[in-house]
């Protein structure tokens, strides 16, 4: 498609950034300067689609982009990437791990790595910034005795050296990318869909709800809740199940989902990552 900007967290460096050329190589690019603002783009219309991560394999889901898609309705998952991602600690040149005064990274980054964090610079302060690769900048530019966590493309482009090699918790770790767009995805025969909704505050709500996709013979692939960030005690849940939104059978257990609902949102249906 012509003239397509895909938004991604930025800086360039990012693992986002990666997914991005990987779904989109002939796409113009645009670095974001926070997870949100990639959804506000694609709401706004400034950027044709976004990128961005929805879930980790050791540190579970990317919560603001949850929440960010709940609060913009209009902005639908339209596909997934999954990849895998390797996070490096990175230093300024000649800086040895015992001189390391602090550690900067993603708040997710961080959690992946904090095994290592704790058992190697156990003394050692941590702090969240925006992106890996923002702390991999900052770290060049500002930081000169700290450490940043992120990945071999953040270490080139910003002149670290990497101290240390594969730092995450997990022999293997990858991460689920989404594409956003304002457009609905068209079925595949093999898609996902996902839904948010919440339930009044009863017994039984929540099975009477799942017992739906049970009956229909549709598998359930995620489950989680979330805080209303309305009322305390209030929770939105989300679902991923296999099937299209378009599809017969997937169209009639959302129509009668909707008579045990409160609240209910399509957020995407879309190809399955295979």
């Amino acid at each position: 498609m012509p003239n397509q900007t895909i938004g991604f967290l930025g800086p360039s460096g990012t693992f986002c950034e990666m997914a991005a050329e990987t779904l989109f190589p002939a796409g113009h690019l645009t670095a974001c300067v926070n997870l949100i603002s990639v959804i506000e783009g694609v709401a706004s219309g400034n950027l044709t689609t976004g990128v961005l991560p929805m879930e980790n394999l050791l540190e579970g889901t990317v919560t603001p982009v949850l929440d960010g898609l709940t609060s913009y309705q209009d902005v639908k998952i339209s596909g997934e990437l999954v990849l895998p991602v390797q996070h490096h600690l990175l230093v300024n040149q000649g800086v040895k791990k015992d001189e390391i005064t602090a550690v900067f990274s993603h708040s997710h980054a961080l959690a992946q790595c904090q095994d290592y964090l704790r058992k190697r610079l156990p003394a050692i302060p941590c702090h969240a910034v925006s992106s890996t690769a923002e702390a991999a900048r900052r770290v060049a530019l500002e930081l000169h005795s700290c450490a940043a966590i992120g990945n071999k493309r953040a270490a080139k482009i910003y002149g670290l050296h990497i101290l240390e090699e594969s730092i995450s918790d997990g022999a293997e770790n990858f991460t689920r990318f989404v594409i956003l767009k304002k457009e609905i995805t068209g079925p595949t025969g093999h898609d996902k869909t996902s839904i948010a909704f919440s339930l009044e505050h009863q017994p039984g709500t929540l099975a009477s709800m799942l017992v739906l996709f049970a009956q229909a013979g549709i598998n359930l692939t995620k489950i989680e809740s979330r805080p209303s960030r309305k009322v305390l005690g209030e929770y939105i849940f989300y679902v991923d199940f296999e099937g299209h939104q378009e599809d017969e059978e997937v169209q009639r257990v959302l129509h009668q989902a909707k008579q045990h609902t409160t609240f209910l949102s399509v957020m995407g249906s879309y190809p399955r990552n295979s």
